[in-house]
């Protein structure tokens, strides 16, 4: 990532939302095998912890970003600010109605993958991680 160190206050905040991201990747890696656990909590998790690495990245390059749950939004932002988002990551666009519709209707519109979202999630941790070190 291109540009000055964050402030401390951002890196602050950073610091939090990665430490939440984790959180989420590690809820998603308890509760994916569990075949009686609904895949509205799955995916919600996934979307969660992407959703949380990308702000991080975001928070570190000093960008302002609304309040959104859109992870296609939230990697053009990134993109825009010269973020390299991993190919992955920026990929997880799918994920999105599971951090918002599928929370408030009874019937998703197509089966999670699993084991995809737990890469997917892995993977965004991984990357907001190592923008941590580096900051």
């Amino acid at each position: 990532m291109a540009g000055s160190s964050p402030s401390p206050e951002s890196l602050e905040v950073a610091t939090l939302l990665a430490r939440r991201a984790g959180g989420d990747l590690k809820v998603v890696q308890k509760l994916s095998p569990d075949p009686e656990i609904d895949e509205s909590a799955v995916g919600f998790h996934a979307q969660q912890a992407i959703e949380k690495a990308l702000k991080v990245a975001l928070t570190l390059q000093g960008t302002d970003f609304p309040k959104t749950h859109d992870l296609e939004f939230l990697v053009g932002l990134a993109s825009r600010q010269s973020i390299d988002v991993p190919e992955e990551v920026a990929a997880a666009g799918w994920l999105t109605p599971w951090g918002t519709d599928f929370r408030y209707d009874d019937e998703p519109l197509h089966t999670l993958d699993r084991n995809a979202a737990i890469e997917l999630a892995s993977s965004a941790v991984a990357w907001c991680e190592r923008l941590l070190a580096e900051a």
